[in-house]
Order: structure tokens, then sequence, then C-alpha cells
């Protein structure tokens, strides 16, 4: 699952915007929010998947939460339910002819829908919950939108998980777990002095370290990396910028090969504004540099 640039720094906004909450309710709406916004969309959901094979509206966008509970919505109904069911995201360019597409709740929210994108939200392999956009204002949803919300839907997962068990400080930390271990782009957190605390599989596949060397938290990356000048270079720069960088390309030679890394980075603060750290989004993008 490859994302692009557009792609990549919504989900860098989502990322810095919710890495400090624990509450399901305001992780659920800054989410929608935020992608909404970026999607242009006329709105979003995000259920929950009660013991009852309900399906709760936890936060909504465009459309009230209270309106949405009237629908009343189950697994296995409706193009959310169908999700739900099978555990698998989907995009609907016609939703009046597709058979999962529940009328009903257009007629009881006043609401037409031309097109939609929903994915499950997983948790431990399991759906317990949905979260979908309706109407891209732009034109239809494409298949890069429905890859970001399925990723979304992962990361939102391990969360509710979470907050549900733990009290908030855990809950901080599973989430920026969850976004280490979830995303399949390659991940790096670094401190404000620029040394390494966290580095996911990914991370480690795109830039090959040597197996030899420290590899755990705290140690500089120019020393985990002394091969590799213009990757620490720019972990460097990412880790002294105050403001989000988005879209940036850095040209390595990982064991003898041409390497093109695109990657976007941002710094992590707590409520109060205190800088923790900054976190690193990148993918190996050589073959699509090439092209």
């Amino acid at each position: 699952m490859a994302l692009g640039i557009f792609h990549f720094q919504v989900l860098t906004d989502v990322i810095e915007k919710t890495h400090h909450l624990s509450s399901e309710t305001e992780l659920a709406d800054v989410v929608l929010s935020t992608i909404s916004k970026a999607f242009d969309a006329e709105a979003g959901s995000i259920f929950k998947v009660r013991p009852d094979e309900t399906l709760e509206p936890l936060a909504s966008y465009g459309v009230t939460v209270e309106v949405l509970r009237q629908a009343k919505f189950k697994v296995g109904e409706g193009v959310a339910g169908w999700v739900a069911l099978f555990s698998r995201a989907v995009r609907v360019e016609n939703p009046q002819k597709d058979p999962r597409f529940m009328g009903r709740v257009d007629v009881a929210t006043g609401f037409k829908t031309r097109g939609l994108v929903a994915a499950p939200i997983l948790s431990g392999g399991k759906c317990i919950g949905v979260i979908e956009f309706l109407n891209r204002r732009g034109g239809a949803f494409s298949d890069a939108d429905l890859d970001l919300v399925t990723m979304v839907g992962r990361v939102v997962g391990t969360v509710f998980e979470n907050a549900s068990l733990i009290d908030q400080l855990e809950a901080k930390a599973a989430f920026q777990e969850a976004i280490i271990s979830s995303l399949s782009a390659g991940v790096m957190v670094v401190d404000p002095q620029g040394s390494l605390v966290e580095m996911n599989p990914v991370a480690e596949r795109i830039l090959r370290p040597d197996a030899a060397l420290p590899m755990g938290k705290f140690f500089p990356v120019s020393r985990i990396f002394p091969n590799l000048p213009q990757w620490t270079a720019a972990v460097e720069r990412v880790a002294r910028s105050e403001e989000p960088i988005a879209g940036q390309e850095a040209r390595l030679v990982i064991h003898g090969q041409n390497v093109v890394i695109g990657f976007s980075g941002m710094p992590i603060r707590d409520k109060q504004n205190k800088r923790l750290g900054s976190v690193l989004l990148f993918q190996d993008i050589t073959a699509k540099a090439a092209g």
C-alpha cells in the first residue's frame, strides 16, 4: 500500500493532531474532521460494533450523531454493516445501484449519497468499528483514498481497544506504539536531540542498518547509519524544525544500491505544547522517481 504525497500529508496531519488523545470520542471527532476536510467530503462517520451486533455512531461529520442514531445500523445491513461483517474496505461509486446500500438512511437524514469509501476499524484482527466518508466534492473517491482510510482504521482500532483498558498516559504510549507497528510506511521517532527512540520493521527493511550496530533507544542516528549521511541530515532537519515538513526526498546509496526515499516529518508536542521529539514517515519511491 503506497501513498502519494497528498495522502501521506493527510496521514501525518492525523497523527500530529491525535497522538496525545486517549478519549474515543475526541479521537473520532478529530480523525473525521481532518480527513473529511482533506478529502473535501460532505460527510463522514465512525461507528463502534456493539455486542448485540448493532453499529453505534460514535462521531459524525456533516450529519449529527443524534440523527444517525435514529437510523438504527446493524452488522450486515448497508455498506457500513457489510464492512463490519466481512472486515473488508470498500469504495462505492454509484450507491443507488449497489445492493449493499441502505437508502433509508438517506431518506431519514435528507442526505443524498453519491459515492463513499468505508473501511473496518480493526483490533487484534477483529472488526470493532467502521469508518466511512461520503461524497467527495471534487469527484469520485480514488483507490488511494481508500488505502488511506484503511490504514487509519487499523491505527484507530488499536487506540480504541487500549483506551478502554488503560489510563491516559498508557493510552498515549499505546497510540504511539500503534503508529509504529501498524503503518505500512517506514516510521522513525527521534528525541529533540535527534537520537533514535523507535523505528518500525518497515523502516528497517527500507534503510537496512548494519545488524552489528547498537539497535535500541536513544542512540544517535549518525551512529546507527554511519554510511547514510544524507539520511542523518534529513533526520536532523526534521528534529530541528518547529513546523511539519512534507513531500521531501533523500537520495541514498544503501549497500551499493541507489535508493530514493520520500519522507515527511513533524514535531511531537504534549498538551502544554512542550516538544517531546519528532516523527518521520517515509517510503522507498525509487521506482516512482525513475519513472
